[in-house]
């Protein structure tokens, strides 16, 4: 489902940087027949063999030319393709170096990150999947650097954003926030979906259990979501209620210098 996604919005903007690319040399092939053509002229005037019946067809085959390529209207098409082209590629490469931090092979517990990234990073990961389902609100606080794994912060990440955008009926809310304080940096994700009922919230940690349609879901997203974060000494923590929405809070402790200072 990632991939598919990720292939959705890479395909957007190769398109119409495709289409783009055809189009500018479509509107350059004029150019560079007015080109040649004045290259022809040039040196038919600096040829002291040149006579006036071969100078009068360069300057009419220049002309010509001139009037067939239009430089003066064609200008601002091709500064509009040219700008086009241009947020096309930006888009393809935010998207690359999206796909780069997310699925980084994980270096060392003690690598430090911005949560925030991670959260970013995801939520660029998950666009595709999510736009048409859930407006995001993102309300991120300032976070110290905390050693992690990124890849796995991520992960859980997305299986978050995916839950909620899968528990939405018609177009919803999907609000991300993120803080810190003498307890730990915490990120809140919550959605205003169906919510879930005690007896199933009680078991959404448990492999394999899973609430969705046959071939909807492994029930394995939340269990390896709730050991990552176990594995990073922090909580996971669910509240819900049917009809209302669901909310995960998800708490990390603090570097040792950070609780130190917040605790002086």
């Amino acid at each position: 489902q990632m991939v598919a996604g990720v292939a959705h919005e890479l395909n957007t903007p190769l398109g119409y940087v495709k289409n783009n690319v055809q189009l500018l040399r479509e509107l350059s092939e004029p150019l560079f027949e007015l080109a040649a053509a004045q290259a022809r002229l040039g040196q038919c005037l600096s040829d002291p063999d040149c006579d006036e019946a071969s100078l009068a067809q360069a300057l009419q085959a220049a002309e010509q030319a001139r009037q067939q390529a239009a430089p003066e209207l064609l200008a601002e098409d091709l500064q509009q393709l040219y700008g086009d082209t241009l947020y096309g590629l930006e888009q393809i490469a935010e998207l690359v170096v999206g796909l780069k931090d997310f699925a980084r092979l994980d270096r060392a517990m003690s690598e430090e990150v911005d949560l925030n990234d991670c959260i970013r990073s995801a939520l660029l990961i998950a666009r595709n999947n999510i736009k048409d389902k859930a407006e995001v609100v993102q309300q991120l606080g300032e976070l110290p650097r905390i050693a992690c794994a990124p890849s796995q912060i991520n992960q859980v990440l997305l299986n978050l954003l995916t839950n909620a955008a899968q528990a939405i009926d018609g177009m919803g809310r999907i609000q991300i926030r993120s803080w810190a304080n003498a307890q730990g940096i915490h990120i809140s994700l919550q959605d205003n979906g169906r919510g879930m009922p005690p007896e199933v919230m009680a078991k959404i940690f448990d492999p394999f259990f899973t609430t969705k349609p046959v071939g909807q879901g492994t029930g394995l997203g939340l269990s390896i979501s709730y050991k990552i974060v176990q594995d990073h000494g922090g909580q996971i923590r669910v509240a819900s209620e049917p009809g209302r929405g669901t909310r995960f809070l998800i708490s990390l402790p603090l570097p040792a210098t950070v609780a130190m200072k917040r605790s002086a």
